[in-house]
């Protein structure tokens, strides 16, 4: 796959590249192991040297959205946020964002266990909400 690191992080943000996709643009700089759910893990080489993606309560919206129209599963959605989380360096949210904090709390409720296993449409719902509430 000939794509830039920025073009393969901004896909990912956007929800326009999957995570099997993401590993393979990433081979060799980062090392994604979501294979154990309980205990994922991202590595990078040393000296590996990412760009910084700008994302906000879109990218996220999105997300959720998809979710709610059966585009993705909870551990689509779950490794979705976790990537975002572990990456959090590379992933910045922009400073146009009213609450910052808003948007990395679903990001964080997302990337939970608990969401890993029990994620349903009310709870979602719930966070669109919660989202929309604080733009």
């Amino acid at each position: 796959m000939n794509r830039s690191l920025r073009d393969a992080l901004e896909d990912f943000a956007r929800g326009a590249l999957s995570l099997p996709q993401l590993r393979e643009s990433l081979a060799g700089i980062v090392d994604i192991d979501f294979d154990d759910s309980a205990a994922r893990k991202i590595k990078m080489i040393e000296g590996a040297n990412l760009p910084v993606i700008g994302f906000g309560r879109e990218e996220v919206r999105n997300m959720l959205q998809r979710f709610l129209n059966f585009e993705l599963d909870v551990k689509d959605l779950s490794d979705w946020a976790t990537v975002i989380r572990m990456l959090d360096l590379h992933f910045t949210i922009t400073e146009s964002e009213p609450s910052l904090d808003i948007v990395w709390d679903v990001i964080d409720e997302l990337m939970s266990y608990a969401a890993r296993t029990d994620v349903g449409r009310k709870r979602v719902e719930r966070l669109l909400e919660k989202l929309e509430q604080e733009a």
